[in-house]
């Protein structure tokens, strides 16, 4: 274990390990792609062509028995066709009956294959599906058919890490997206998704109780009755994953027995980070009370957010290298400070009302209720 390990480094591997084995299961796998639906004529040549701003008058619906969403606010439109889908019903790889949906709208179905049992598979090392991007099916006025095994669109959530764009800009993106990938729809974020932060409840729970964290020893937390604690067993010394009632990666822990010594001087990588909102915890390091804060993370002229604990002393603002490091736990080893990552707000606005919101206090909760032994 190095001094400079971090969760966000291992998500990054993480990532680019499912994107390679998505390349090379897709080039072995014939695609439906060719046989769906295709937009009018403005998506051969790239021109813009759905108004997320517009107004559709379109009626949503329940979602049909046995689909699980994958936000807050799935739009299921009330036809035939939405009513009749089933993962069942599709005949193609990589489905399953837990898979998140996104919605559905004109003849389309979006998903994200990860299921309950995504993370046996990645420990197990038996991933040969895309886990981290939407799917789609599409009704061809009979039955429901996987749209291609590969369409490498990101949700919002994702989107929103990879690029600075805001507003009519990142409704763009996502629009190139799905037009690459060969799908039109007039209002697009009915099929995937609000172009939100994130897709974490927030509602508050119905109870809390305290639970062992499987692959982090002597460590136990109190976690909502809608979350579901994964014990990474991809390769040792890794998180916990904590995901959220929608299946979202939400939150992780990672301690080690062993002190580590934090360095005096940084040393990359290069960036800085302001804190935008903390809270005081029970916790100390080093002497100090140690307090959880959502950090705003500048790098590579990128900026995201974090949620990391950190010493009270901490500056409002410093080197992001800072964050890289151990926080040692006073008599009880180190951890990674950072449990929640991959997050960017694009506004004050946005940014404000999470600080305020249900999952922020939830978040709040989850780390003040941190034991060791």
């Amino acid at each position: 274990m190095t001094e400079h390990s971090t969760q966000d480094w291992r998500i990054r591997n993480a990532i680019a390990g499912v994107a390679v084995s998505s390349l090379l299961a897709a080039s072995f796998i014939p695609s439906a792609a060719a046989a769906a639906p295709t937009a009018p004529a403005q998506l051969a040549s790239g021109a813009s062509t759905s108004s997320p701003a517009a107004t559709v008058e379109e009626v949503g619906i329940e979602l049909p028995e046995g689909l699980q969403s994958a936000h807050d606010s799935v739009f299921w439109a009330d036809n035939e066709a939405c009513a009749s889908f089933s993962f069942a019903s599709i005949d193609g790889p990589y489905t399953n009956s837990s898979s998140p949906v996104l919605g559905c709208v004109d003849g389309y179905v979006a998903f994200l294959n990860k299921s309950e049992e995504y993370y046996v598979q990645l420990s197990e090392d038996e991933i040969d599906g895309d886990y981290t991007r939407v799917m789609f099916a599409y009704h061809d006025g009979d039955a429901w058919t996987l749209h291609g095994d590969f369409a490498y669109v990101w949700p919002y959530p994702f989107l929103r890490t990879l690029t600075n764009a805001t507003g009519p800009a990142l409704e763009q993106e996502m629009e190139d997206q799905l037009l690459n990938a060969g799908i039109w729809v007039p209002n697009m974020n009915q099929l995937v998704g609000p172009n939100t932060a994130m897709w974490t409840s927030n509602e508050p729970a119905d109870s809390w109780s305290r639970q062992d964290l499987p692959g982090q020893p002597g460590v136990s937390a109190e976690i909502r009755d809608d979350w579901t604690i994964y014990r990474n067993l991809w390769s040792e010394g890794t998180p916990d994953m904590i995901m959220d009632r929608f299946g979202n990666y939400h939150l992780s822990v990672f301690h080690t027995d062993s002190s580590v010594e934090t360095p005096s001087e940084c040393n990359g990588p290069i960036g800085d980070y302001r804190i935008v909102k903390s809270a005081e915890l029970g916790l100390t390091s080093n002497g100090e009370k140690v307090k959880v804060a959502l950090v705003s993370i500048t790098e590579e002229g990128i900026v995201s957010h974090r949620v990391v604990l950190l010493p009270g002393s901490a500056t409002k603002s410093g080197e992001l290298c800072v964050l890289n490091g151990w926080l040692n736990i006073d008599g009880h080893g180190s951890m990674d400070p950072t449990i929640m990552s991959g997050v960017r707000f694009d506004s004050k606005k946005e940014l404000n009302s999470f600080t305020k919101s249900v999952a922020w206090q939830d978040i709040v909760r989850f780390a003040g209720s941190l034991q060791f032994s």
